[in-house]
């Protein structure tokens, strides 16, 4: 379950697709133009974008553009009826994961999708980063601090690395449930709970920064610096 940004100015077209994404468990904002996408995405960062490439007052290109000044890792997809070469060369150019075709099936928008989600997560794609006192190595699965290692799994990495993407952004169980363990038979409440309690336990005094939002889910919200 993701957040995502659904920019489409035909209005049939764009509550046809927004359906389609809450029907497969997406939070959709859906806006008629760039314009509008990009105030969205401002406003709060997504987790993906879908942009069409033909619209008024900002087309997608142009809003595309305007992301990758700020976001170079948010997924940004093109949906477009143009199905040209050159065209789908020009808009992953610009920096978009990927062109999908309106002549596509439902599915293919999905998986499409949820390729550009799983991308985005991979730890080792995306280097290393600190958390609180701890610096995240991501290529040796570990974390370290004042000359202590402690080893991290995959799933540790991502979960640490999404909270840190989003400070005070509160994410769903499910959702995380979705994101980090898709269709895995161990996928439960109880399995999420397990891995927050041992990831914190890993972290000592710096665990104390992911925070259990009762009837809600998790929170990042680092200490207030002094």
């Amino acid at each position: 379950m993701a957040d995502v940004i659904l920019a489409e100015d035909d209005r049939v077209v764009r509550n046809t697709l927004a359906a389609v994404l809450e029907r497969a468990g997406h939070t959709v904002r859906a806006v008629r133009d760039g314009a509008r996408a990009l105030a969205s995405f401002e406003a709060k960062r997504p987790d993906a974008v879908i942009l069409d490439v033909m619209m008024p007052v900002m087309d997608g290109r142009e809003a595309c553009r305007k992301i990758r000044e700020t976001d170079v890792e948010t997924p940004v997809i093109f949906l477009t009826a143009l199905d040209s070469e050159a065209d789908e060369l020009e808009g992953l150019g610009l920096g978009a994961d990927d062109y999908v075709s309106k002549s596509a099936s439902d599915e293919i928008l999905l998986a499409r999708l949820s390729a550009a989600l799983r991308r985005v997560m991979q730890p080792q794609a995306r280097g290393d980063f600190d958390f609180g006192p701890w610096r995240i190595d991501a290529s040796a699965l570990s974390m370290s601090r004042g000359g202590k290692a402690v080893e991290l799994s995959e799933r540790e990495i991502a979960l640490l690395r999404l909270f840190i993407s989003k400070p005070g952004e509160v994410f769903s169980r499910d959702f995380l449930l979705t994101r980090f363990w898709e269709d895995e038979a161990d996928a439960s409440d109880n399995a999420l709970s397990i891995a927050m309690f041992n990831l914190r336990e890993k972290l000592g005094d710096a665990g104390a920064a992911l925070r259990t939002v009762r009837g809600a889910g998790y929170a990042y919200r680092p200490p207030a610096r002094g």
